[in-house]
């Protein structure tokens, strides 16, 4: 994620629905602003009429094997 991303919520969950057994999950979503922001203003960006903002993340899944 790049730098305009000063945030990430982590989801994690014991046994993933649909799977038919006990499956570990883990869930990262990258965030401009933290939970809450709307009520509480920090991280929030405004953005004046006509004015553009971008920000880009991507996730990269990687074998057990290339981490040794």
């Amino acid at each position: 994620m790049d730098a305009n991303f000063k945030f990430i919520q982590v989801f994690t969950a014991p046994a993933f629905p649909g799977t038919g057994g006990p499956v570990r999950a883990v869930a990262l979503g990258p965030m401009t602003a933290p939970a809450n922001a709307f009520n509480n203003g920090m991280g929030l960006r405004w953005l004046a009429p006509g004015e553009t903002w971008e920000a880009s993340w991507g996730i990269v899944h990687r074998s057990p094997q290339s981490f040794r």
